[in-house]
C-alpha cells in the first residue's frame, strides 16, 4: 500500500511537470503569434492541471486575439473560478466585455479586478473608459484620476481624462491635463494635436497653431494637424475640427 501511495505521487508530480512544460511551451508559441499552436498546448496544459488559472487566463488573451470573444470569456471565467484573486484575469474579461459593449458587465469585472488587486492602475483606466461610455462623467475622472495616481508613465489616462474634460467643455482642465501629458511624453503627435484642439476650442490660436506645427513635425501626414493648422492660418475651410 505504501508503495502504491508513492507511485500515486509520483505520477502527480510527473503530470505537474508536463502541464508546466505545456504552458511554458504556449506561452512561447503566443508570444510568436503563433495561436492555434499556444490554443493546443493551453488545452493541454491545463487538462493535465485543471488547476493552472494562468493557463486558463492565457487561454483568454489568445482567443481573444483571435476575435473568438466567447470562448475567451469562458477562459477568463474558469481562471477567476479557480484563482479568485487573480485580478489580471478580471482585469482581461472587463476588456472583452468593454469591446463587446457590454458596458454594465465591463464596470462589475473592473470592480473585481480592483477589488482583488487595489494597486492595479490599468483596472481603474478600463473602469474609467467603461464609466465613460455609459456618460458617467464624474466616476470616470475619479478612476482616470486614480490610474494617473498609481501610474504616472501610464499615457491613456492622461488622454482619455483630457477628451472628458473637453466634452465637459472644461478646456481648462483639459489643457492643464493634455499639457502634463505631453511633458511625459512629448512625441506624441495625437496628444499634441489634442492640445492644440483644445487650445483652438478656447480660443488660443497662437498655442494651437504651435502644437498643430509639432504634431505635423512628428507626424508629417497628419492631415487632421495639416488641416486645423490650415485653417487658422486662413488658408483653410473652416469646417475643420
Amino acid at each position: 500500500m505504501k508503495e502504491s501511495g508513492i507511485l500515486t505521487i509520483s505520477r502527480w508530480q510527473d503530470k505537474q511537470s508536463l502541464s508546466l512544460a505545456h504552458f511554458r511551451s504556449a506561452n512561447r508559441c503566443k508570444d510568436a503569434g503563433q495561436c492555434g499552436r499556444a490554443i493546443s498546448e493551453y488545452l493541454e496544459a491545463v487538462r493535465l492541471d485543471g488547476g493552472m488559472s494562468e493557463a486558463y487566463n492565457n487561454l483568454g488573451i489568445v482567443y481573444k486575439q483571435m476575435g473568438q470573444y466567447d470562448k475567451a470569456i469562458d477562459a477568463y471565467l474558469d481562471a477567476v473560478r479557480i484563482n479568485p484573486g487573480l485580478s489580471q484575469a478580471y482585469d482581461n474579461l472587463g476588456v472583452v466585455y468593454l469591446e463587446m459593449g457590454l458596458n454594465d458587465k465591463a464596470i462589475e469585472a473592473f470592480e473585481k479586478a480592483i477589488e482583488t488587486n487595489p494597486d492595479n492602475p490599468k483596472a481603474y483606466h478600463n473602469l474609467g473608459a467603461a464609466c465613460e461610455n455609459k456618460g458617467l462623467y464624474e466616476y470616470a475622472i475619479y478612476a482616470y484620476k486614480h490610474a494617473m495616481k498609481l501610474d504616472p508613465n501610464l499615457m491613456e489616462p492622461f488622454y482619455n481624462l483630457g477628451i472628458i474634460y473637453g466634452k465637459m467643455n472644461a478646456y481648462g482642465q483639459a489643457i492643464e491635463v493634455f499639457r502634463k501629458a505631453v511633458e511625459l511624453n512629448p512625441y506624441d503627435a495625437e496628444l499634441r494635436f489634442n492640445l492644440g484642439l483644445t487650445y483652438r476650442k478656447r480660443g488660443m490660436r497662437e498655442e494651437a497653431m504651435r502644437e498643430y506645427q509639432e504634431a505635423i513635425k512628428l507626424a508629417p501626414d497628419f492631415n487632421e494637424a495639416h488641416k486645423n493648422l490650415a485653417v487658422l492660418s486662413g488658408k483653410g475651410d473652416n469646417n475643420a475640427y
